[in-house]
């Protein structure tokens, strides 16, 4: 079992996916045992070699078809080993710290069933989820 299972979904995403994996693997420490599985929704952009090439620890299944982002969520859920779930758009930058305080909240409150970080635009703006 690993702290955490990262979950992407993928569909012809390329020129943001990469940048967002690499953003995992620079800000999560090595006290965090993660694993990152990416959902293919039959992307045909390259993103598939590219992932394989660039970071071959990661899971990648693929799709023959585009399922949409729920199933494809479900599909990653279904083999994900990590004591935590986090459910992670392809254009995505994570910044530093955000997996450990996440883990660390939600460990330190039995209540808490969910969380997300606080999402920052490239501008510095907090962007509202509705």
């Amino acid at each position: 079992m690993v702290d955490i299972s990262i979950i992407i979904v993928n569909y012809k995403v390329k020129d943001y996916i990469i940048p967002c994996i690499d953003s995992i693997y620079q800000t999560i420490n090595d006290q965090i045992s993660f694993e990152i599985i990416v959902v293919d929704n039959h992307s045909n952009d390259g993103s598939v070699e590219a992932i394989q090439g660039l970071f071959p620890k990661v899971i990648q299944l693929h799709n023959n078809q585009n399922k949409g982002f729920s199933k494809g969520v479900n599909q990653g859920a279904s083999q994900a080993n990590g004591e935590f779930i986090f459910i992670l758009n392809p254009d995505t930058i994570i910044g530093e710290k955000c997996v450990e305080s996440l883990i660390k909240i939600i460990q330190n409150d039995s209540k808490i069933g969910a969380i997300g970080p606080r999402m920052v635009s490239e501008h510095g703006h907090t962007q509202l989820s509705y």
